[in-house]
């Protein structure tokens, strides 16, 4: 499909100058009220003549701001359709960039929930290659909801193996146990993908040449350890373990976490379409330890764009392609940690990684909203794998709001 004019999104009002630090922007952008409609392109309810209504806010050369009743049938490509001020239609291909929770006053005088979104342009190639990444993603879900082809390899003994064995088969995981870790090379299934899971931590450090020798040699096996302490979870994550659960939650939560290692190893396989580096946002506003360890990523492993006062982080959030936010615990725990609270509101399918300095205030991170938490110091190994944790566990949610909507 052709996007008409798609990159050339005309002004419907003189442009508004920014009186506010959250409101900067590097390009005008116009004030509008006007209604149009969005059509899903791709999306878990499937695409189709079916149309939502939107009312058009704000509009820019290279994106726009609209309000609908509910984004999960338009996540995460979607075709918008509007009479400018001359009175033509427009077409515009978009890709959903954030989504925050507003409430607004009907004529009714009641107060309704609704989103107000930050979209982007763009082109049939760009969208070509969303859409190709996105069908991957569909496919992968329907792999994983069949569970066929997809042995489980669990190591551990005692009342753990049980317990893990009980919870994995009643959803329907074909499982093999080991009480010897030394033998999961040669007990492994001869094609992946598959999965491994450690129910030992400590065990499972000891084994850390193993663990990043079957990260390099088999990128489609999926493995999972139980920790006992956050000390372990980042060894484990730096050697090349997929996903870490606490022990405290191992039985309810390891099914979930298992789902969530084999999807994220099925997307980084050579089929899967990555198009860009991973863009982090870092609030520095004190804390010179994280503005190092942003100084020594940039570039090597991740583009980094550093934020140095809270009104242009959020600036940056909402009109800008952000893929993870890390900010330390002392901004994030102000004020009764409201600013974790409020970014969790606002913008609730956004990773947001707070960077510690005390173990016990990762778990309070995490308990008011955060995705994932850094210990620092930390190497750029250590801010990779927590990166990619919280994408994943984003992802995942997101997956799940849109079959459940």
């Amino acid at each position: 499909m052709t996007s008409e004019n798609s990159d050339n999104i005309p002004p419907a009002s003189p442009p508004r100058v920014a009186e506010d630090p959250e409101n900067r922007r590097s390009e005008p952008r116009f004030d509008v009220s006007l209604r149009g409609s969005a059509r899903p392109l791709m999306s878990a309810h499937g695409t189709g003549e079916r149309t939502y209504p939107i009312t058009i806010v704000d509009v820019s050369r290279t994106g726009m701001r609209f309000l609908v009743d509910s984004t999960a049938p338009l996540y995460p490509l979607a075709e918008v359709s509007f009479a400018g001020p001359s009175g033509r239609i427009r077409n515009v291909l978009i890709k959903l960039l954030r989504i925050r929770l507003v409430f607004r006053k009907g004529l009714d005088a009641q107060t309704r929930q609704t989103c107000e979104v930050a979209a982007r342009a763009i082109d049939d190639s760009e969208m070509a290659q969303i859409q190709a990444r996105q069908r991957r993603v569909q496919e992968i879900d329907n792999v994983l909801r069949r569970r066929e082809g997809l042995p489980v390899l669990v190591v551990g003994d005692g009342r753990p193996v049980s317990a893990a064995r009980s919870a994995l088969a009643s959803a329907g995981w074909p499982v093999t146990v080991t009480n010897r870790i030394a033998r999961v090379e040669e007990m492994l299934a001869p094609k992946d993908p598959q999965a491994l899971v450690y129910l030992d931590g400590k065990a499972a450090l000891m084994q850390r040449e193993m663990i990043g020798r079957l990260r390099r040699e088999r990128p489609l096996l999926a493995q999972v350890a139980v920790v006992h302490s956050a000390d372990d979870r980042q060894a484990l994550l730096a050697a090349g373990i997929d996903e870490c659960v606490h022990t405290v939650n191992a039985e309810p939560l390891l099914e979930m976490y298992l789902h969530r290692a084999i999807k994220a190893c099925l997307l980084r396989s050579p089929g899967s379409h990555e198009s860009r580096g991973t863009h982090l946002l870092m609030l520095v506003e004190n804390n010179l330890r994280l503005a190092q360890l942003g100084m020594a990523s940039h570039r090597e492993a991740f583009r980094v764009t550093f934020s140095y006062d809270r009104a242009g982080m959020m600036g940056l959030l909402r009109f800008s392609e952000v893929d993870a936010l890390i900010l330390d615990d002392d901004s994030a725990s102000a004020r009764d940690w409201v600013l974790l609270r409020h970014l969790r509101l606002e913008l609730p399918l956004m990773p947001v990684i707070v960077a510690v300095t005390e173990l016990p205030r990762g778990a309070e991170a995490l308990a008011h909203g955060a995705t994932e938490y850094l210990p620092l110091p930390a190497t750029k190994q250590d801010l990779q794998a927590v990166v990619a944790s919280s994408q994943r566990i984003i992802e995942f949610e997101a997956g799940a709001q849109a079959r459940t909507a």
